[in-house]
């Protein structure tokens, strides 16, 4: 209903905010080219080199940047994952940060109730993606793939989410 997508316009601009601030924060790599623990509390440190997801094995700068090199998201034309890779640990931190914050608030107040079939964790998820709905003509995004040290707007979501558990189990996917 139309209070169901109000609440969720103010999570997403709730999530935006987080976000973003949490991208600051986490912006650069370590020295050693890891994405670290204390980064990502989530992390479990025993799971981190069992687990199939790259999230739980902390992805090294390069597995990310293979990860969005492989990215074409104009036809001859893939991100450069180097280029982008400092926005995208920041990406990945900044949901990271969001989604903890989300969490602690439910371990406060409880689960949220479903709204139109939606579990509370799959609205963050879907709020993260609204806050990155854009449309670009294929010369600009094509300039950008060139130049920009971000990745598009679909990779600063489909990208960050493939490295993050809690989506996984948001959806359920296997």
């Amino acid at each position: 209903g139309r209070g169901a997508a109000t609440r969720c316009r103010t999570i997403s601009r709730v999530i935006d905010a987080v976000t973003a601030l949490a991208r600051v924060v986490r912006r650069g790599p370590d020295p050693d080219c890891r994405l670290t623990l204390a980064a990502f509390p989530h992390a479990e440190p025993d799971d981190m080199a069992s687990k199939r997801s790259p999230w739980q094995r902390t992805p090294t700068c390069g597995q990310l940047t293979a990860q969005y090199d492989a990215y074409e998201p104009v036809a001859g034309t893939h991100i450069k994952g180097g280029l982008t890779l400092g926005e995208n640990i920041g990406d990945l931190g900044g949901l990271e940060m969001a989604y903890a914050a989300y969490r602690r608030h439910v371990d406060q107040h409880g689960e949220p109730a479903r709204i139109d079939g939606y579990t509370g964790d799959q609205r963050f998820f879907l709020a993260f993606g609204q806050t990155w709905r854009s449309k670009l003509r294929e010369g600009a995004m094509r300039q950008r793939l060139l130049s920009d040290p971000h990745s598009p707007p679909e990779q600063r979501v489909n990208g960050v989410v493939r490295n993050f558990d809690p989506w996984y189990r948001a959806f359920d996917i296997k």
